[in-house]
């Protein structure tokens, strides 16, 4: 989510939020430079606006430094509850909509699904890195993969994955 909040905007919601809160006593001329979305991308008027309907707190939520700052130190793990994690990776064509944020992941934090690196996915037990797309993790799929095949290289069954998961669990006692 980091490279869409800093190249498209995606996730400000939440920190425009977090920062209004923070600073609630602070004159709000002095708070603009912090409700201007900084874009590396001269997008059209429209598609801002697209964005911004898209935009909620959750993608801000899902941010590298919310997770490290907030998320993690106020949500410690429970002793009596196993964690379990599976990181994926996965390489796009240049037309791809994970191709550069995926370029961008690697060179922060290495190999990676498209918008999560296998690094970030790690917590508790890690139990082993996929061969998919961040989407393929989730059972979505682009449309025009199933009508154009020789498009589709995933060979990740996701059926078959969550089939493994619930298998895992039942075998450890779960």
């Amino acid at each position: 989510m980091d490279w869409f909040r800093d190249h498209v905007g995606v996730g400000m919601a939440g920190a425009l939020a977090a920062a209004f809160e923070k600073y609630e006593s602070v004159p709000p001329a002095l708070l603009s430079p912090l409700t201007q979305k900084q874009t590396s991308w001269s997008l059209l008027p429209s598609m801002k606006q697209f964005i911004r309907l898209l935009d909620t707190e959750a993608y801000h939520n899902l941010s590298t430094d919310y997770c490290k700052n907030y998320f993690n130190p106020n949500t410690p793990n429970d002793p009596h509850v196993a964690y379990y994690s599976y990181g994926a990776k996965a390489t796009f064509p240049s037309w791809s909509v994970f191709n550069l944020s995926s370029q961008w992941i690697k060179e922060k934090e290495g190999i990676n699904d498209g918008l999560v690196s296998v690094e970030s996915a790690q917590w508790g037990t890690y139990i082993k890195t996929l061969e998919a797309d961040h989407w393929d993790l989730n059972g979505q799929r682009y449309r025009w993969r199933y009508a154009k095949p020789f498009i589709d290289k995933s060979k990740f069954d996701t059926i078959d994955f969550y089939m493994e998961l619930a298998t895992r669990l039942y075998q450890q006692g779960h």
